[in-house]
């Protein structure tokens, strides 16, 4: 059996969040771990990262196999978070929240030698988004305001959120921000 839905096109309102998970690359090349301890540590990473997710009423993507994490504002239900500024807000506040959650991970599974960190990009604006595949669908979303997103990921640090100017606009009246200079990005 499948499901077929309709696919939806984002408005200009949407906000898309890559948070790159150190230390995950490390931990999955462990010759020495059994892959079922893999896969437990693993879902005790991502567990966590789900309940921020419904927390901040915000969708998880997916959880790419290198070491990314996709999560969106405004897609597949806008209501969740009405307006473009709540949205940003949103995967903002999740952005921080799952950087500070890596304390706690860090502290949960000390034993495997692994100090995992977070670093977290943040843009806004639209995409397509849909359910793909027959055999196993997942909800995926494609477009340049998603990739500008996992650019500003690639270009943040460790424990840091970082943003587009666009995303910026619709945070500075709740969030206070470091400039760190203009660059240009694709």
């Amino acid at each position: 059996m499948f499901v077929t839905l309709d696919p939806q096109c984002a408005d200009e309102g949407c906000s898309f969040l890559f948070a790159k998970i150190g230390g995950l690359s490390q931990l999955v090349n462990d010759t020495m771990l059994p892959p079922i301890e893999v896969i437990a540590v693993l879902q005790t990473i991502f567990d966590k990262f789900d309940a921020l997710a419904d927390l901040y009423d915000v969708q998880k993507v997916r959880k790419t196999a290198n070491e990314s994490y996709l999560v969106a504002a405004g897609l597949p239900n806008p209501r969740l978070l009405p307006t473009e500024q709540d949205r940003a807000c949103g995967l903002a506040a999740f952005g921080f929240a799952l950087i500070n959650s890596m304390n706690i991970i860090n502290v949960e599974l000390a034993r495997y030698g692994v100090a995992f960190t977070a670093q977290v990009g943040v843009h806004s604006g639209s995409a397509i988004a849909g359910v793909i595949g027959h055999r196993t669908v997942q909800y995926d979303l494609c477009g340049d305001a998603v990739n500008t997103a996992a650019r500003m990921c690639s270009y943040s640090e460790p424990d840091h959120v970082h943003v587009s100017e666009v995303t910026h606009r619709l945070l500075s009246h709740r969030f206070s921000s470091v400039c760190r200079g203009e660059r240009e990005i694709k």
